[in-house]
Order: structure tokens, then sequence, then C-alpha cells
């Protein structure tokens, strides 16, 4: 990949590929692959307390006697808690494609740098954003 003043150009095993910058509305960058527990963690923690701040009722109790504001506090806490364990461990299973998005592309820069190795001698492309 070549930043040119107003394309930018991609060399495939074939061609050079050029795109005019006017015509770009948007470059991502592969990451590689990322857990999604945080997103787990989130939904997991939702549910379990809007689950929990919605079981709260009033009834007659001998014992320990909380009332229906009292029980939806403590079960929708108690449900936030579980849930989002919950969803963080079901969360942590699920991996994903991780994209982020260049944000000032007339910065980009490539190095290029050789490749020494036992087995491989070649050209490294690094591109920076």
């Amino acid at each position: 990949m070549r930043l040119e003043g107003d394309s930018i150009a991609v060399q495939s095993a074939s061609a050079v590929e050029r795109v005019a910058l006017r015509d770009v509305r948007r470059v991502d960058v592969y990451r590689g692959m990322e857990s999604k527990w945080p997103q787990g963690w989130a939904i997991g923690f939702g549910a379990g307390a809007i689950g929990g701040f919605a079981s709260g009722d009033d009834n007659d109790c001998d014992f320990i006697c909380f009332n229906a504001a009292q029980k939806a506090l403590i079960l929708g806490v108690a449900g936030g808690i579980a849930g989002s364990l919950l969803g963080a461990g079901v969360g942590a299973l699920v991996q994903s494609e991780h994209w982020t998005p260049v944000a000032r592309l007339a910065e980009a820069r490539v190095a290029i740098g050789p490749i020494i190795g036992r087995t491989t001698t070649g050209l490294m492309a690094r591109f920076s954003f």
C-alpha cells in the first residue's frame, strides 16, 4: 500500500489498484481476533438487574420481612452480579474479528524492512496509521 498525493495505491499479486482519496469514506484496520466478554458482562448485568428488580413483591412473612422496594433492590443487585458473571463467561467463549477505523489517513506511513531468519529471507511491510 502506498499513500500518494490524491490516491491510495495497493499492490496485489497481478496489478496495482488505485483508489482516489475523495472516494474513500472509511478505512478500517484488522487488529486480530477478540473476545466478547465485556459485551457479555454488560448484557448479563443488565438482564440480571432488570430481572431482579422486576421480581420484588409484597407478601406476608414470619421471619425476615422486606417490603417490595427492598426485595427489588436486593434481588436487582444479586441478579446483576450473577448475570454479569454468567454473561462474562459466555462472552469469553465468543470470538470475533476486531477492526478499528483509521482516524487520519493522511498520516499513514509505510516502513519496509528485511526479514532475515534461519529458513526465510524476505521483505516486511509495516503500515502505521
